[in-house]
């Protein structure tokens, strides 16, 4: 309570002009010039002008209130003529707005019952047309109106009240559609009108008393006359029983809810109640809840439920009514745990002394039930209605055929119900029995007092016949049904006879009467009576009171500081803080004198004013019951607002916020300390709270952080931010910090709030901005500071921490969620992801999957990112690439970005994948080769795409890719790879037999058809062929005509193709020996060599046939067949001999080619030698010739040109000498030819 502390100086500031009521006498009024008063009529239409052109929601609504002020209380007449104008704000776009109107619609048909034609339609307008909020408002309306629009329709038989008749219907059957919804709130108001609307249309029992000051209306079924027009009193207590078994079948459904099923247990007990005819169904419901509780309850649920089903059955057997049941109640009442003192002490006193009694006013009930009502009071003396015992023995007969057939159910299960039985039952029932104790079992189970005794094996039998009947099974429904089929027809005809007799009687008799004044004069004399009464209760009331002046005396002045002395400080402190503590603790005795409003004035007054340890006290008393004092801490924080409005500006303007500021934040945190904030007291208090402060917001957050409280704390920060506009940007920042929450589920939730006011349009900038500003902190290396809240963190170097799986999702949870409404973020989630390190990367890519979906192909910045994608952000394309066309054919714009961006970028083949079935057939089989290459994953994906059929966008049609799965198959046998390496097309042919809803029998004999057709037989094909043979033993038959093909083709000149030809023929021995033996020695021997263990099995098979058989294979063929295994491997040794004989002749003849080879190139050296040197002399001999002719022409040159021209010949010859002699070391000697040859 330090906060409370700090405290500003009261003793000088002014009193509010409301508190001293002396200073108000002595100040003499100031004469002001007044307006003329403006009439009623203006008043209205200047609120309603006022209303209609503002927009805000509070002024509105307040205008509006102001005018229903005015029209019903200073001038009802004037109701329906503002009414119209009034009903058009009904389309404004605030639902408080249109809850005002049906409210105001509600006031004025219950002001002028004359209205409800009018007005009624606007209902089911709305109903039709508008939110939950309004629709439960709405059918908070039509159940307090339901009673009163009977009344009006009983009394009223115009053609207006007709149509109100068939708009209540139409109402009705929308308002009852309400049980199936998933609100919880609307389900409840629906049991309350459909409460109303049953006890409508039932009888009320004759001994039912109501209070006579009780002013609400009680219509029922014997109120409604039978020769009313369009009210038909038989179809209304039909549809009554219908409404009644669609209640209990509600009360009984296993999805309902803990809130729905605790207001419907009270609905049927004010039934049984008000309806004692209810009683079997009643009672039969309590029975089916208790052994089929509703599995969503949980542990606490189930305490609560079984608390109250207790009360309400205790309630029950109280009831006189209910004596017929009470061993079904008291079987009941054991098994929920109550002991037999307190069912004794609940057990009604008349059935204790005398159950005769009770049997004879049971006699004489259904003595007055038998008896015939009353049309009309005019038509009470000629003739009387139709008895509505016919109709009292439809409705029960109806709601006890179930409980006939669980009776009689029921009577069968019970000699049955052995101890020997019931153990055989218990122990086959434990095999499906979970684990661990179910926490709804655990909160309801109580141990059997009454086990193994005549009533406990009674009631054992009900529970499994209620079970049983519920399910459909039982000789009970048998029985009960044709009872039900005898009683429709007893009843029909005893119809047909009583409508013959009321034809007679009424062709006998005729009716008359004296009319005065549209009535019979008795009732004409009564209605004088009447008005003459309320006349002089009129006038009484009217007369004023006179106040009778006492005897006042004259007073002398009172000086009190003339007497007395001023006390010390301190003591003066002690005296106020004793009075205020004692006046705090005077409350009951002020609410008994009925006082406590001026209570909580002066205290709160008194609080405010003197402050210190009185604020703790103050807090402390209202957080001891918040629930009884929450006006008291309104009262408190409104004086504190008001000191604060009055010091603002001022000296003492910053104590006093932070006084109203402590006194708020204690009382919001004892709510959450010591209360439960679910009971709506820590929401009320914000939301009327004067002012919220920096503090209250920040303990909101605190609120909503809480993982138990994140719902309702985001609903109220909602509700926050429409009624506190001015404060809106705050509640936006809190809803920031929880949208990057280290928690996930409130992160969900408040990401899942922002997205929705994103697709609403309001504040779409800060959430955009937002959004980007907290991904853009992926980009970093680490984390931002910001993010860290714990104090182990935050001492930590911000270097070292890395980022976390969680880290990453708080800051691109909410960028994520918003690109399905706002596509352009794609482009910043790109530019992050270029920046970000890998575990980033990687949560992003798993989290796409969502957000890309709701993108969808069609999207103009998708296809924009793929066509400038960002160097680095190529697997976050294929990521979305692949998420986009999971389960649709990509789109031709998509496809053609694609391929685009593949061709110019990114070269590997993989980035294709995605839009595969966009493809042409022509593309597919060119890149098929590369993409059989890569791991088993990739090629599975890739089968699996151009197999699985998918749905082209904005249609529901599934369409094939551009391969057909034969022609997929075919292009992986013919596919050649490097080296003749297979084993990549193997897996491939593999993945597709894996497929087997797709690659049948059918469709493979087809694709080996086409292989057959082929002019050279695929590597694959034989092994192919085999593995159909294996995974469909039955196309046996089509593999030897396979295999007959293969022999017309000389199958033996491929190595590959014979091999799978004899290992099929293994496979289908001994059909094959008759293929084998039709073949020529030779390929039989090359079957045998390969497959040896055939041949005594041929040889068996052989010697079955006929001789005539034997002498058409031939000796040859038999006497291959007939060789031991000795002379077969002697053969195989000699002809491996000869082939290893005819290796090396055939060596020796390449070598001795070769040497020919060697020898005729060393002949063309040598002669090409020879002809250079041939060449070389004559080269000289011209030289030698030019110089001696040279000699005799140049006499005149000296003796150095000559010594040059020498050397120069010198030299030539050298070289052509030395040239000589490398050819003839060149050339072989006749001694190497020699050793070559050897």
């Amino acid at each position: 309570m330090s906060s409370l502390d700090p405290r500003l100086n009261r003793g000088n500031r002014k009193p509010p002009k409301n508190e001293d009521q002396s200073s108000k006498l002595m100040k003499v009024p100031r004469f002001t010039p007044t307006e003329p008063e403006k009439s009623l009529i203006d008043q209205v239409n200047d609120l309603l002008n006022e209303a209609s052109l503002t927009n805000t929601e509070s002024v509105k609504i307040s205008c509006l209130k102001k005018v229903q002020d005015l029209l019903f209380n200073k001038d009802p007449a004037l109701i329906d003529n503002y009414t119209d104008e009034i009903i058009a704000f009904q389309s404004d776009d605030s639902f408080q707005v249109k809850c005002f109107v049906i409210r105001y619609i509600e006031q004025a048909c219950l002001q002028d019952p004359t209205l409800m034609p009018k007005l009624y339609s606007n209902y089911l307008l709305t109903l039709e047309n508008e939110s939950s909020t309004v629709a439960k408002e709405v059918i908070l309306s039509t159940t307090k109106l339901h009673q009163h629009c009977m009344k009006e329709m009983i009394t009223n038989t115009d053609d207006a009240h007709a149509t109100l008749w068939k708009l209540m219907n139409k109402l009705q059957a929308l308002i009852l559609a309400f049980l199936d919804s998933e609100k919880d709130g609307l389900r409840t108001q629906t049991v309350k009108y459909l409460q109303t609307v049953i006890l409508t249309t039932s009888m009320k029992p004759h001994n039912l008393t109501t209070d006579d000051n009780d002013e609400k209306i009680n219509i029922s079924l014997e109120d409604i006359p039978r020769s009313h027009p369009f009210i038909s009193k038989d179809d209304l207590q039909t549809d009554g029983d219908r409404y009644l078994t669609r209640f209990l079948d509600f009360v009984i459904s296993p999805l309902i809810s803990s809130s729905n099923l605790l207001v419907a247990m009270n609905t049927m007990s004010e039934f049984a109640n008000d309806r004692p005819q209810f009683m079997a169904a009643i009672v039969q419901a309590f029975e089916s809840l208790h052994a089929n509780l509703p599995p969503t309850l949980a542990k606490n649920q189930v305490g609560n439920v079984r608390k109250l089903m207790k009360m309400y059955l205790l309630k029950l057997l109280r009831q006189n009514e209910a004596h017929e049941y009470h061993p079904q109640i008291t079987a009941l009442l054991y098994a929920l745990g109550t002991n037999a003192n307190e069912i004794a002490r609940n057990m009604p006193k008349e059935v204790i002394k005398d159950k005769k009694t009770i049997s004879k006013r049971k006699g004489e009930q259904d003595e007055y039930g038998n008896k015939k009502a009353k049309l009309d009071d005019d038509e009470d003396v000629l003739s009387t209605s139709p008895s509505s015992s016919d109709a009292n023995k439809v409705a029960a007969f109806k709601s006890t055929t179930y409980n006939a057939a669980v009776n009689i159910t029921a009577q069968e299960l019970v000699p049955l119900l052995s101890p020997e039985n019931v153990a055989n039952l218990v122990l086959l029932s434990m095999v499906m029995l979970p684990d661990k104790i179910p926490d709804a079992f655990q909160a309801s189970y109580t141990p059997i007092e009454s086990a193994g005794t005549k009533e406990q094996i009674q009631h054992l039998a009900r529970l499994l016949s209620t079970q049983m009947t519920a399910v459909g099974i039982g000789s009970g429904i048998k029985k009960a049904t044709e009872m039900q089929a005898e009683e429709e027809g007893r009843r029909q005809l005893e119809k047909q006879k009583k409508e013959k007799a009321e034809r007679y009687a009424e062709s006998k008799f005729v009716s008359i009467q004296t009319v005065i004044g549209g009535v019979t004069s008795k009732d004409a004399k009564k209605s004088d009576d009447k008005k003459t009464d309320k006349k002089q209760n009129v006038m009484e009331m009217s007369q004023p009171l006179i106040p009778v002046k006492s005897a006042q005396r004259r007073m002398k002045g009172f000086n009190l500081p003339s007497i007395t002395k001023p006390l010390k400080l301190e003591l003066m402190d002690e005296i106020i803080q004793s009075n205020v503590l004692r006046a705090l603790r005077s409350e009951e005795n002020c609410i008994r004198i009925g006082m406590h409003a001026t209570w909580e004035k002066l205290a709160t007054k008194l609080v405010a004013r003197f402050g210190g340890v009185l604020h703790k006290a103050l807090a402390d008393y209202i957080l001891t019951d918040i629930r009884n004092r929450s006006n008291l801490a309104f009262q408190w924080l409104y004086e504190e607002f008001n000191i604060c409005m009055e010091n603002s500006r001022g000296n003492n303007d910053r104590e006093a916020q932070e006084n109203y500021s402590a006194a708020m934040d204690v009382i919001l945190r004892g709510i959450l300390d010591k209360h439960d904030a679910k009971e709506g007291i820590f929401a009320k208090m914000l939301m009327q709270a004067p002012l919220l402060t920096d503090g209250s917001i920040k303990i909101l957050q605190e609120y909503c952080e809480d993982e138990r409280h994140s719902s309702a704390g985001l609903t109220l920060t909602k509700n926050l931010m429409s009624q506190r506009p001015s404060e809106q940007f705050q509640f936006l920042a809190v809803l920031f910090k929880l949208a990057a929450s280290p928690k996930e589920k409130v992160r969900s939730e408040a990401v899942e709030f922002l997205v929705e006011m994103y697709k609403s349009g309001s504040l779409v900038d800060q959430i955009g901005h937002f959004a980007i500003v907290n991904l853009s902190h992926l980009s970093n290396e680490a984390p931002p500071p910001i993010m860290f809240k714990s104090a182990t963190l935050t001492s930590v170097p911000t270097e070292t921490i890395k980022w976390t799986d969680e880290l990453i999702r708080q800051c691109m949870s909410l960028c994520l969620s918003l690109l399905p409404s706002n596509h352009q973020l794609i482009k910043n989630l790109a530019e992050v992801y270029v920046k970000a390190n890998s575990a980033i990367k990687r949560n992003v890519l798993r989290s796409l999957d969502n957000p890309i979906n709701g993108m969808g192909m069609d999207s103009p910045a998708l296809l924009n990112l793929v066509e400038e994608c960002p160097e680095g952000a190529e697997t976050l394309v294929t990521r979305m690439l692949h998420i986009l066309t999971d389960k649709e054919h990509p789109t031709p714009q998509l496809t053609e970005k694609v391929r685009d961006l593949h061709r110019k970028r990114v070269p590997d083949v993989r980035f294709l994948i995605p839009v595969l079935t966009g493809l042409t057939k022509a593309e597919v089989l060119e890149a098929l080769p590369k993409l059989i290459l890569h791991s088993p994953t990739v090629v599975q994906g890739v089968i699996s795409r151009l197999l699985r059929s998918r749905r082209q966008l904005d249609s529901d049609t599934l369409t094939a890719g551009p391969v057909t799965p034969q022609e997929l198959l075919i292009h992986l046998h013919n596919v050649e790879l490097k080296n003749d390496d297979f084993k990549y097309n193997i897996k491939a042919i593999q993945m597709c037999f894996s497929e087997k809803s797709i690659y049948t029998p059918e469709v493979i004999v087809g694709v080996i058809n086409k292989l057959l057709e082929q002019s050279e037989f695929p590597p694959l094909m034989m092994r192919t062929l085999l593995q159909a043979l294996i995974a469909y033993p039955r196309i046996s038959g089509y593999v030897m005509s396979v295999l007959n093909r293969l022999v017309a083709k000389e199958a033996w000149n491929s190595p590959k193709t014979w091999q799978g030809f004899t290992k099929c023929c293994q496979r289908l021995k001994p059909q094959s020996f008759q293929i084998l033996l039709q073949l020529a020695r030779p390929q039989l021997v090359s079957v045998l060599d390969i497959a040896p263990e055939m041949r005594e099995e041929i040889r068996t098979y052989v010697a079955k046939f006929t001789n005539n058989d034997r002498e058409r294979l031939g000796g040859e063929m038999l006497a291959e067949l007939n060789k031991t295994p000795e002379e077969v491997e002697k053969e195989k040794l000699a002809a491996a001999k000869k082939v290893k004989d005819d290796v090396k002749r055939a060596k020796s003849k390449v070598r001795k080619e070769e040497w020919k080879k060697k020898k005729k190139e060393s002949q063309r050296q040598k002669k090409e030698h020879q002809n250079a040197l041939e060449l070389a002399t004559k080269a000289a001999l011209e030289v030698s010739k030019e110089l001696l002719e040279g000699k005799k022409r140049k006499h005149t040159k000296d003796d150095n040109s000559d010594h040059d021209g020498g050397k120069k010949r010198k030299k030539t010859a050298t070289e052509s000498t030395r040239n000589s002699t490398s050819d003839r070391a060149a050339t072989p000697t006749q001694d190497e030819l020699a050793d070559e040859e050897k």
